[in-house]
Order: structure tokens, then sequence, then C-alpha cells
């Protein structure tokens, strides 16, 4: 296959260098989760609103993509409290390993990227491992292993999935080439998307960030942006699946956001 990422001179990683006790959190979700029993929970960074995914269809027949989903904890939070079905997609061979699947938790080792294809994957030197296909911020990235890549309509055909009821994005900055390769007909598909941006990494993805948000609000999702200087909890709300009243948007699009935040600054006192 073709390479997405010329080779660099790497060296490959040492797995014994990262004990799975050390970093493994998917037997920890509680820890990941925050206002889970509001309309608006947070797991792993991500808000998402809740109201239809506690209904009886949803834990019984829910569908649940979770890019980026490191050794699974955001989906084992879903399924336990929610039901559905989730699918990890984890680039890491180190926290791949970690997934246990189950008959509600799929996993596949793949990198999301705008084509298909064999893609370098970077690992930075963290105490929680985490692999993007470009080296961004401040990190270290001494080692690096090779994997698939697949774009999300690739994904959403090899599982058979023609509407996802929540999907997660949290791949390292490798978000716009997915986005730039989705068609408008996949994305309008979807009822809620809760992403991770990560223009806090890198001023590059500033402008690529506002790009995504006026595509996907032209395609009548709603955005509402809970982090107070960067984009790094961000939901997209679908308006032909989900009805939200003025009240539910002014909560998710102004008294979440701050009240969060003020929560957060009065907890450093």
């Amino acid at each position: 296959m073709t390479a997405l990422f010329p080779p660099k001179s790497a060296v490959y990683l040492d797995w014994y260098r990262f004990p799975a006790q050390k970093f493994s959190m998917a037997d920890n979700w509680q820890d990941q989760m925050n206002y889970s029993g509001s309309a608006w929970p947070e797991i792993c960074g991500h808000t998402f609103y809740a109201p239809p995914l506690r209904m009886d269809d949803f834990r019984e027949n829910g569908l649940v993509i979770d890019l980026g989903g490191s050794s699974g904890p955001f989906s084992n939070a879903v399924i336990n409290l929610f039901g559905g079905l989730c699918h990890v997609v984890e680039a890491a061979t180190v926290n791949f390993n970690q997934i246990e699947e189950t008959d509600r938790l799929k996993r596949h080792h793949h990198a999301i990227a705008g084509e298909e294809g064999t893609a370098q994957l970077w690992l930075a030197e963290n105490e929680v491992p985490w692999g993007s296909t470009e080296q961004l911020g401040q990190f270290n990235y001494s080692q690096s292993e090779e994997v698939e890549g697949i774009t999300l309509s690739g994904l959403l055909k090899k599982i058979d999935a023609a509407h996802v009821d929540l999907l997660k994005i949290d791949i390292e900055g490798a978000e716009f080439d997915m986005f730039r390769s989705t068609p408008d007909e996949l994305l309008t598909s979807i009822s809620q998307i809760t992403i991770e941006f990560h223009d806090f990494m890198d001023a590059k993805y500033i402008q690529p960030v506002q790009d995504v948000k006026r595509r996907l609000t032209g395609l009548g999702f709603t955005c509402f942006v809970f982090t107070q200087h960067y984009n790094g909890d961000v939901l997209f709300i679908n308006n032909a699946h989900l009805k939200l009243s003025l009240w539910q948007r002014f909560e998710g699009g102004i008294w979440l956001k701050y009240s969060r935040g003020l929560r957060r600054l009065l907890a450093r006192l």
C-alpha cells in the first residue's frame, strides 16, 4: 500500500517500556466522567447531549464510534451508563492491546486518516501513551510504528453502519484530513459529534477549526464550545435528528461553559 507519510529514521517501539497497569484507563472509566446525571455529561473531556442515549431504543440499538479510543474508557463509560454498541478505533498498538472486546464493544486497530494506506504513527513520550501522524506540540517523539490508515467512510463501510448516534473524535490533529475526505451525506447521517480539536497544541490549526465549524453548521449542525480559550471540547448536534428548545440551546451554548469554568476556578481556591 502507498504510505501516507514518508518513512523517517525512527526507533520502533519497545512495548515493554509501558507496563499495562501503568496507563490502562478502561477499568477506571468512572474517574474519567463528570456530570453523569445531567443532560450534558462529560466523559474523557468530551461533552455530549445525553437524553437520546437514555431512550430504550438506544440501549438496544444505539451506535457509538469512538475515534482515538485509547484503552477504551469513553466507550466503557457509555456502555455502562447507556448501553448501545461502541466501536473503538485506536492507532497505538500499546493502547489497542488494552481494549477488551465484549458483545457491546468492538475494537479496530487503525489510524483515522484522509486516505487509506500505511501510516507512520509517532508515539509521544508520556505516562499515558498516545500517538499522532504528525509531531505536535512540545513533546518528544523518539519512536514510531506503522499502522493501517482508514477513512471515516471506510470505517463505516467496514462495520456496515448507515447511521451513527454519537461520534467521538480525539485523533491528535488528524481530524482535519478526516473531515476533508468525508462527504456531506455521511456527516449528515450522524446525530452528534463530540470532538477535541488540537488548536491548543499548534496555532496552524486555528483556521482549519473554523473551517470545520463553518462546514458543519452549514450542514445543519448546532455548534457548542465548552472550553474557554481553545476548542478542546466541542459538540455538534444535528438539528435534523435532535430538536433542542431555546432553553436547551442556551444551557448548552452559554450556561454550561461558564458555570463549569467558574466551578473549576473555585475548586482551585
